[in-house]
């Protein structure tokens, strides 16, 4: 939590702001009023792109030249914390986050957190509740299991973002249109 970390000033501007918390993408369309927002706790808002000189690739394959730029930068630059603002980027963000001792999550849990079917997998395993799920490639599996659930399911990507073709299906018909999206 931010209040934990950065003091709070309401009057503070944006360009007064000694701390940093790096974005990961700057994508989302309110920015302005986040950079305000965090401003009145000392922190400006920095988008990754323009520290790296481009946007970075979700499969992780440049991130140590990453960390050691952001290393370097951190020693001038007091970054606080990451912002992620776009699920595909959840195990960039967890891994920059433990390499620059910043607060996160441990990368070694990103997969649960973005693949839908390993979600609800490690929720059992731990004991917790999760809904009754399936994972398959096989339409027809598809159709058989939400029949016996009565065909109201809700049916996704095993890893997207934000509700990214997450479809209700309440007959046969849908869930082998959704299937095939």
């Amino acid at each position: 939590q931010v209040d934990e970390f950065i003091e709070h000033d309401p009057g503070r501007a944006v360009s007064q702001c000694d701390k940093e918390v790096l974005v990961i993408p700057a994508l989302w369309p309110s920015i302005g009023q986040a950079r305000d927002y965090f401003a009145k706790f000392g922190c400006r808002l920095v988008d990754v792109a323009r520290v790296l000189s481009g946007m970075p690739d979700r499969d992780l394959s440049d991130i140590d030249d990453h960390i050691k730029i952001l290393r370097h930068d951190a020693n001038t630059r007091p970054f606080q914390g990451v912002i992620l603002c776009d699920d595909a980027y959840t195990e960039y963000a967890d891994t920059l986050c433990s390499s620059l001792d910043l607060p996160g999550n441990d990368p070694r849990t990103s997969k649960y957190r973005v693949n839908k079917f390993q979600m609800h997998e490690r929720l059992q395993a731990e004991g917790l509740r999760s809904c009754d799920h399936l994972e398959t490639d096989n339409v027809d599996k598809a159709v058989a299991w939400a029949a016996r659930r009565g065909f109201d399911v809700v049916v996704k990507p095993p890893e997207s973002a934000c509700g990214e073709d997450v479809r209700l299906c309440t007959s046969e018909s849908d869930v082998r249109e959704v299937f095939h999206i």
